[in-house]
């Protein structure tokens, strides 16, 4: 329900709970679909339905039952927007004075043929939108089958997931590494010493804490929230643009004045030190330190910047910004 308030699960999307299930001596990954309908008078999340699947959904060898003990209490008072989701959702329900009784079914596989089947899942073929959400165990259990998420079905499966709750040290580090190993870049929020590990591992380490895990990580927010983060992120895209854009000045800056010098070669003259002197304190350091000045912008913007000097777009402006001044002095020269 949280992550539904925060925006990390779309409110259309349904989610899917991993859970590690010991079986005898196999230990399975098995996922439970989980819906919450929230009561606007109690403002209290409810479990709508709960439904227990195996990692495989095999029709030749599931066996469907009623499980009982699976029982959600609905209060008999309900506000009208709860009782029109309830029906809307589970169809024509049985009131009783003091609870409902919400049955599911669980549907359970045969131990045999599940290498075989492995690669099936619960939204198999499914025509909606939908996020996982991870327990340690069974994040860890996801890993354990494919270290290095190599596979084509653990990449979709951390593409999907969207929570990872309940995790050790050293799962935290195993999943940034998962991600990482996605060409995807990773940034880690942390305030404990539990958390030192990922944060070190990530590309981008933040502690919300002067304690511990401000030794880990390259930034510390003194504000206990992830509110920093968005301002990091403008902050880190300014410098990052300002590093380009002085790089691009002192370019320009040396193919301005080799032009200037070889037009005034040509024509048997030269400038005098004192213009030298000019030139480099009363026109260039004002926009040196301009440049230096740049604030951040206000908004976060969705388009990246360039993360390297060697690109088109850079190339490409400075060129043609070389090409401009040489075509005006080269114009004036012979103007004049």
């Amino acid at each position: 329900s949280v992550a539904r308030e925060c925006g990390i699960i779309p409110a259309k999307n349904k989610v899917y709970m991993s859970e590690a299930v010991r079986e005898g001596s196999i230990t399975k990954l098995a996922w439970n679909q989980i819906e919450f309908i929230e009561d606007e008078e109690n403002d209290l999340p409810l479990v709508m339905e709960e439904v227990k699947e195996s990692e495989i959904d095999n029709p030749r060898k599931a066996q469907e039952m009623e499980v009982s003990n699976v029982v959600e209490y609905v209060p008999n008072k309900l506000s009208d927007t709860l009782a029109l989701q309830l029906e809307k959702n589970l169809g024509s329900m049985k009131r009783s004075n003091i609870s409902t009784l919400i049955k599911v079914r669980k549907r359970t596989v045969a131990e045999e043929g599940l290498d075989e089947l492995e690669d099936r899942h619960p939204w198999d073929n499914a025509d909606h939108d939908f996020s996982l959400v991870f327990t340690g165990d069974s994040f860890g259990l996801l890993m354990k089958k494919d270290p290095k998420a190599a596979k084509e079905e653990t990449k979709e499966i951390l593409k999907r997931s969207a929570v990872f709750a309940r995790m050790s040290p050293d799962g935290k580090a195993l999943l940034i590494d998962a991600l990482q190993n996605q060409d995807l870049l990773v940034g880690m929020c942390g305030d404990g010493a539990n958390d030192c590990v990922a944060l070190k591992a990530a590309d981008v380490g933040i502690s919300l804490s002067e304690a511990e895990a401000s030794i880990a990580a390259p930034f510390t927010c003194k504000t206990p929230d992830i509110s920093c983060v968005l301002k990091l992120l403008r902050e880190g895209r300014s410098a990052l643009i300002t590093s380009f854009q002085s790089f691009k000045f002192t370019a320009l800056y040396s193919i301005i004045q080799f032009t200037t010098m070889t037009l005034l070669y040509y024509n048997s003259t030269t400038m005098t030190d004192y213009e030298f002197i000019y030139v480099d304190l009363i026109t260039l350091m004002p926009l040196a330190f301009t440049i230096s000045l740049t604030r951040a912008a206000g908004k976060l913007s969705k388009e990246q910047p360039m993360n390297t000097l060697i690109c088109l777009p850079i190339l490409a402006s400075i060129i043609g910004q070389a090409l401009i001044q040489i075509i005006f002095q080269v114009f004036s020269c012979l103007m004049v």
